[in-house]
């Protein structure tokens, strides 16, 4: 199962000896994007793999006549740990927070491993609350009983935008080490967080 850069994709492989490999038909979801002639190239390849060869941190996928098709690249893995510290929210459902209004203060969430707890200020006020994860689903995470103080001032625009993408995520991935992206059950990007 994977994302193929819009839709998400599932289906079965076989992996047989002398890297050898195959797919079976795989199925995916059918949301529209901006992008879409990349998740057509990855679709188009994974129909043409046979083979595939590499370390445990990184794999090529090759056609019949060890041509490389797509090189997939291990990412860390996920858990609360990769979220400790301060991350600032640079865009909010795609948009970069600049866009969305003024702001009283820069939003951000600071995370604590320890006691999955998530502390920070989503434009105006500052916001508290818990981190569940399922540590059975990789990349799962929930925000709950998330509570604001209740100023009102400059930055309210976009802090009603920051607390109803963080009240739709479910599940996040890191890119790199200094990137965060949160998404929604359909996997739209809810929150972008960069590292402070």
């Amino acid at each position: 199962y994977g994302c193929a850069g819009c839709n998400r994709i599932n289906g079965e492989i076989e992996v047989k000896e002398n890297g050898k490999i195959s797919f079976g038909q795989i199925g995916a979801t059918r949301m529209l994007c901006p992008n879409m002639g990349t998740e057509r190239a990855i679709l188009l390849a994974l129909e043409e793999v046979k083979g595939y060869e590499g370390t445990e941190q990184e794999i090529t996928l090759t056609n019949e006549d060890g041509k490389a098709l797509i090189t997939l690249v291990k990412r860390p893995e996920l858990s609360i740990n990769s979220l400790t510290g301060k991350w600032k929210i640079s865009k909010v459902n795609g948009e970069a927070i600049e866009t969305l209004g003024t702001v009283e203060t820069a939003p951000f969430l600071e995370f604590d491993a320890e006691k999955k707890t998530v502390h920070g200020n989503a434009g105006c006020n500052i916001v508290n609350g818990e981190v569940v994860l399922d540590e059975e689903v990789k990349g799962s995470i929930k925000f709950q009983q998330m509570i604001s103080t209740m100023m009102s001032g400059p930055g309210m625009d976009v802090e009603v935008k920051v607390m109803e993408a963080i009240h739709h995520v479910s599940s996040f991935t890191m890119p790199d080490e200094k990137t965060v992206i949160m998404t929604d059950p359909n996997g739209n990007e809810t929150l972008t967080l960069v590292k402070e």
